[in-house]
């Protein structure tokens, strides 16, 4: 932050959202990420450790890979190289999540006896749903440690999961600390059934599709 503060004068910038805020899916890191990525351009440089000071998932979106496991708060990052490119959508409910509400409910529900996994166990789990995605297999509910604290409010989640589910999803899950939710597809056709079966779900702001 203090570099970019001392190589510029302050700036004046329009951003106009297309994605909602606290939807979950990193547009306000992607933000972050693309003023970061035009001020290396410009000859100010920062180590990708830094850029966690704006986000935690900065470090990625700021760099150069397209698949990368992130440890740490973010920053560690293993960037894979292999392409895994399956058609999906993105649906945006009405409500919103806040990511400091998120984590305080997350903090709270471990002190009263919610565990979370292990780093081991974490990163098998994660590499064992990736190999799965790459080879066009079915991986199921994507875990998040946010999931069950949303769903417990909102009943759409498991609906959404399981109409995904019968339209031939590979992967499905909530998108960073929610509110969004995602379903991955081995093919367009299929994408496009979940799309018109959620046609006329009140409960849905937007919906996007990707690579269709």
């Amino acid at each position: 932050q203090d570099a970019i503060a001392r190589a510029f004068a302050p700036l004046d910038i329009g951003l106009y959202k297309f994605l909602p805020m606290g939807s979950g899916v990193g547009a306000g890191s992607g933000n972050a990420a693309a003023i970061l990525k035009w001020a290396q351009r410009m000859g100010v440089f920062l180590d990708v450790k830094d850029s966690v000071a704006y986000g935690a998932d900065v470090a990625f979106l700021a760099g150069s890979g397209n698949l990368a496991y992130a440890e740490g708060v973010g920053e560690k990052l293993t960037v894979i190289h292999e392409e895994l490119e399956l058609p999906g959508l993105i649906v945006c409910p009405e409500w919103f999540s806040s990511t400091g509400r998120a984590y305080s409910l997350l903090d709270a529900s471990r002190k009263t006896g919610g565990e979370g996994v292990t780093l081991a166990e974490a990163r098998a789990e994660s590499r064992d749903l990736l190999s799965k995605l790459l080879k066009g297999e079915k991986a199921g509910l994507l875990p998040n440690d946010f999931l069950p604290i949303l769903s417990s409010h909102h009943l759409e989640y498991a609906t959404f999961f399981s109409d995904a589910e019968s339209q031939g999803a590979l992967a499905w899950g909530l998108c960073g600390s929610g509110s969004a939710l995602f379903a991955l597809f081995p093919d367009a056709e299929s994408l496009f059934s979940l799309q018109r079966f959620l046609t006329d779900a009140d409960w849905i702001e937007k919906i996007w599709v990707l690579g269709g």
